[in-house]
């Protein structure tokens, strides 16, 4: 019996898999919407954060490691960041600026005019910056699993094997 269990807790899952790139896509988020709200800047290279903490956040927790999973990634982190652009970041500026954080109040803010053209110029950028920032992750993710077969899949963002081949080139050149 205990045997049987211990292979169940063991078993690749989509669902805990989606759950722990959400939470780890929430996190790597962080860095993000911290700039954004108090530095007043928006950093493409911190939407890449998004995409590997919701990679860190799948492998972490036990998702099947396949051909879906650049889909997944760029799925999720195009839902986190639309959700933290609307929702996440205007709620912290009201907060930063001391009004009442409610429902009622993001209402009436979107409905100002200058803030809702803003908002929506900023998701733009930022769903763009996140496919951009995703697409590093994801790619590198896809070969990982084509080489690997789905196991021991690690992300590396540079590229090594480019690295290799330059220095090979320039070696040859000497």
């Amino acid at each position: 019996m205990e045997e049987e269990n211990v292979i169940k807790t063991n078993k690749e899952s989509y669902i805990t898999g989606i759950i722990g790139a959400v939470i780890g896509g929430a996190i790597g988020a962080i860095p993000w919407v911290l700039a954004y709200v108090y530095g007043g800047m928006m950093l493409s290279i911190l939407a890449t954060l998004i995409a590997a903490g919701e990679f860190y956040g799948y492998k972490i927790a036990k998702g099947k490691m396949n051909k879906s999973l650049p889909i997944i990634i760029m799925v999720l982190a195009i839902i986190i960041v639309t959700i933290v652009t609307l929702i996440i970041i205007p709620t912290l500026l009201m907060q930063k600026e001391g009004i009442k954080v409610t429902l009622l109040n993001l209402e009436i803010l979107y409905l100002n005019s200058e803030f809702s053209s803003a908002i929506m110029k900023d998701f733009v950028i930022s769903v763009i910056f996140t496919i951009l920032g995703a697409s590093i992750v994801t790619s590198n993710v896809k070969k990982e699993v084509e080489a690997n077969d789905g196991k021991d899949i690690k992300l590396e963002i540079s590229n090594k094997e480019e690295v290799e081949k330059k220095e090979d080139a320039i070696s040859e050149n000497k």
